[in-house]
């Protein structure tokens, strides 16, 4: 049985709400993931891509400005060619589609807990029409 059947109109509209919220939160925090994955791997894995930074241009094309090879400080020479550089799209694209897997794993989850809190919120649907209230089970300190 689907959660949603057991909501009222005005539960769906609250879980739905709450939805829109919880999904603009976890683009948010996805991307700022996504920023900082990047550089840490660009910094990390990566160093034999071009950086303005760490690299001179040695040959570069002046009508598109494509580069065609950059040297370090240590006058090691890397090319388009170099396997780093290559690479660097590939691990790109597997990051982009890690960090989208669990941030929509980690929205349906929190969504359905919420819906589930409203379940257990209202719970004289889960307790028959006959059966005693709890608050008359209540100690009287």
């Amino acid at each position: 049985m689907h959660l949603d059947q057991l909501l009222s109109v005005e539960e769906r509209r609250a879980a739905g709400l709450y939805s829109w919220r919880l999904a603009w939160q976890v683009f948010f925090i996805a991307a700022a993931v996504f920023w900082i994955a990047l550089h840490y791997m660009d910094e990390q894995f990566f160093p034999h891509r071009f950086n303005p930074s760490r690299h001179v241009i040695v040959a570069q094309n002046p009508d598109t400005y494509e580069l065609y090879a950059w040297k370090d400080a240590f006058g090691r020479v890397y090319t388009p060619d170099d396997p780093q550089v290559r690479c660097f799209p590939y691990a790109v694209c597997g990051l982009l589609l890690l960090i989208l897997g669990l941030a929509a794993g980690v929205h349906y989850f929190l969504v359905q807990h919420y819906k589930m809190l409203l379940l257990l919120k209202s719970e004289h649907r889960w307790r028959p029409s006959n059966a005693p209230s709890h608050r008359r089970y209540q100690s009287k300190i």
